[in-house]
């Protein structure tokens, strides 16, 4: 399943959530830094578009948490429409 398609809870979980003023980015950036959020089923990611850093927030199930964590930390430093194409299994 491409990252773009994965749902958790009915609901999409790409683009990301983004933050505050940020809402607008969807899969606009690139990749910069990826974390897990300890005791959450949630990966925060931030992204550079236009020399800004923005954060955004994946809910995932817990079956493919650990697989969209290693696609998206080994694929830093590349645009998220790019990733959002990225199978996960």
């Amino acid at each position: 399943m491409r990252i773009r398609e994965m749902k958790y809870r009915g609901f999409s979980c790409w683009p990301p959530e983004w933050a505050g003023k940020d809402r607008w980015l969807g899969e606009t950036g690139v990749l910069r830094n990826v974390r897990a959020i300890g005791g959450t089923k949630l990966i925060r990611i931030d992204v550079e578009y236009e020399g800004k850093i923005s954060s955004g927030i994946i809910p995932v199930g817990r079956n493919a948490f650990g697989a969209l964590y290693l696609t998206l930390n080994n694929n830093i430093g590349k645009s998220l429409l790019a990733i959002g194409d990225l199978e996960i299994k």
